[in-house]
């Protein structure tokens, strides 16, 4: 009997080994360690699971750190951004979060995971503050767009880079008095309202586009021909405003 027992408590020792074994497929580091690591590896990604107001704090974020804040599911939503075959260090506040987000990395397929013992609360070394340039509220570590306001982060082609910094054709109307003035707005109205009905007028606006790239450069080089073509463009708009009320 006693050897029996003796020899399932082996096999549930084995069994259990090998649980652990597995549940542990990423790699625990000190702060130390991990430290060496962010400074002889300029391609290792680290990831801070903690929630952005800890990221954004006063004590701040391991510079170049990337906020993918665990409790609330943005990490388990957005993983995919992440290079599968990079280098991952995770990290959190007091070391509980980051063996969740590096077991969960480890299960999705990302071949070199590891979790920072202690988390934030024992890191020792530089620290970076959140910056949100274009004050829009989203940081621009995580914002398709720093530059300019964007946040509903609108990024039509996916290509992560957000429409409002995607490079933008402007016709001339727009290149003088702005993309979405008054003045482009009637002619736009002018455009779909009359020029669209008839075939001479969508000729037209086929020739307009057509020339627009070369008349925008012009412009870039020659703020004189943007005067000169600003006034021409003046003195046809109250003509513009007649026929749309007929």
């Amino acid at each position: 009997m006693k050897k029996y027992l003796y020899s399932l408590l082996a096999l549930l020792f084995l069994l259990s080994g090998g649980m652990a074994a597995k549940a542990l497929a990423y790699t625990v580091v000190t702060p130390q360690q991990a430290q060496q690591m962010i400074d002889t590896n300029s391609a290792l990604t680290v990831v801070d699971v903690r929630e952005e107001n800890e990221y954004c704090g006063a004590a701040g974020h391991i510079p170049g750190a990337l906020n993918y804040p665990w409790i609330s599911g943005v990490l388990q939503k957005d993983f995919a951004e992440l290079a599968l075959d990079a280098e991952t260090l995770v990290v959190c506040q007091s070391g509980h979060r980051s063996p969740l987000a590096a077991e969960f990395l480890d299960s999705m397929g990302f071949q070199h995971v590891y979790s920072m013992e202690g988390g934030m609360s024992v890191w020792e070394w530089d620290t970076a503050t959140c910056v949100d340039t274009d004050g829009d509220g989203i940081n621009d570590d995580r914002d398709n767009c720093p530059t300019v306001s964007n946040p509903d982060q609108k990024d039509t082609d996916q290509d992560g880079v957000g429409d409002a910094c995607e490079e933008k054709n402007l016709c001339p109307a727009e290149a003088v008095y702005g993309e979405n003035s008054e003045q482009v707005l009637l002619l736009r109205e002018f455009r779909d309202s009359v020029l669209h009905k008839t075939a001479e007028g969508r000729n037209v606006i086929a020739l307009y586009y057509a020339l627009s790239p070369m008349l925008v450069n012009m412009m870039t080089q020659d703020d004189g021909f943007k005067g000169r073509l600003r006034a021409a463009i003046d003195r046809v708009l109250s003509e513009l405003k007649e026929k749309m009320r007929r």
